[in-house]
């Protein structure tokens, strides 16, 4: 589960702390995984959110993006409004470390069963945005490489106990597999 960018999307507005809220958040995630815990032998991957506000950096210093973001772009304002003075995209950080945190809490939680896991999973949680991650519809969303790259970072995660977990995004972990 990769939640909460559109909750982030719209932390600039007023009305984001009654309902979007770290609160409001976890207690919709708690009920999310009471619901998933209906679910005979499950196991559940909670990937903590990354910056969203790392977007803005790349696009701001790529004249196509820029050019996609003042024309057409209404994705998410809170990142990408373009003459505010940084404002919105520190409350997007700021929210984003609150609903990681949620996260993290909500797992430690959640009793590990014979037919359910939850698992937080940080590996997105301070990772560096690229430029071959964005779209070139949109220079937002995530391309097929960014895809596999999160792909990549989160089978390399669940190899790891949590204390040795990367949070950097993408590093190339060794997969070791049993002898026979």
């Amino acid at each position: 589960m990769l939640i909460g960018a559109n909750n982030l999307c719209e932390s600039c507005y007023d009305s984001f702390d009654i309902y979007d809220s770290a609160a409001a958040f976890e207690k919709s995630l708690r009920e999310i995984v009471g619901e998933l815990q209906t679910i005979p032998r499950l196991f559940v991957n909670l990937v903590g959110i990354f910056n969203i506000s790392g977007v803005y950096t790349i696009a701001l210093n790529n004249t196509y993006c820029r050019n996609i973001h003042h024309l057409v772009f209404a994705e998410c304002d809170c990142a990408l409004y373009w003459s505010d003075d940084n404002t919105n995209r520190i409350k997007m950080d700021d929210t984003a470390a609150a609903y990681r945190n949620v996260m993290k809490t909500v797992a430690r939680d959640t009793p590990v069963t014979d037919s359910f896991a939850l698992i937080y999973q940080p590996m997105l949680t301070d990772m560096k945005i690229q430029l071959e991650f964005l779209s070139t519809l949109d220079c937002f969303h995530p391309t097929l490489y960014a895809h596999q790259q999160m792909g990549i970072g989160l089978w390399n995660s669940m190899l790891l106990p949590a204390s040795q977990k990367q949070t950097g995004g993408v590093i190339p972990v060794p997969i070791l597999f049993p002898k026979n």
